[in-house]
């Protein structure tokens, strides 16, 4: 147990590993009700919460933070909500996934990684971010296309996308929270109001 540093043996005739990341809340966004302030790991089984709010929004810009939207975009005209993304990166790129681009995960570039100085991969390593973060480019054409249909004719589909936005704290203010946020690049703060925050 990595909480408790407990250690369990299990036997099993087949084992299925998963790879992805615990679910991260940073401690600054932490201490709401977590019907209404939750990580993505949890949105299948909020999802009947979401669709009651009014107003709700993603934080975050990987591959779980971009489906939780795709399925909040799909599922808005039967709620009417107000959705809106956020991410403090510089847009909502997809993931590297050119065969070439690939090349980075072969048995090859590994060795060569692992033998580098750690002074050398500790800069490295962030500047390949695209080929681990992201979204699945499959994702990304669905949101776009979704959100095309959705403004053709100059229609409004009540959704708002910000790069370049960190949220640097939340605050309960009557029925919804008040997402303390600054656009780094504009050099601009300001506050955004949701009754569900999603954090990916």
């Amino acid at each position: 147990n990595p909480d408790t540093g407990d250690r369990f043996e299990y036997r099993a005739e087949n084992l299925a590993l998963g790879i992805g990341s615990r679910p991260h809340v940073p401690k600054h966004l932490r201490g709401h009700p977590t019907e209404d302030v939750f990580h993505t790991a949890r949105y299948r089984g909020s999802r009947e919460r979401v669709g009651e709010a009014d107003t709700v929004t993603v934080v975050g810009s990987g591959q779980s933070a971009a489906e939780v939207f795709q399925d909040l975009l799909e599922r808005q005209p039967d709620h009417g909500y107000r959705l809106d993304w956020l991410t403090r990166s510089d847009g909502f790129f997809p993931m590297e996934y050119s065969k070439l681009g690939l090349q980075h995960f072969t048995p090859e570039y590994e060795r060569y990684v692992y033998d580098l100085p750690q002074a050398v991969k500790d800069d490295l390593i962030p500047n390949q971010d695209l080929l681990y973060k992201g979204i699945d480019p499959e994702t990304s054409a669905e949101i776009y296309d979704l959100l095309y249909r959705r403004s053709v004719g100059g229609r409004d589909p009540d959704v708002g996308l910000f790069a370049m936005t960190e949220v640097r704290d939340i605050e309960a203010v009557n029925d919804a929270y008040a997402l303390d946020c600054h656009q780094w690049q504009a050099e601009e703060s300001f506050v955004h109001e949701s009754e569900v925050v999603i954090l990916g």
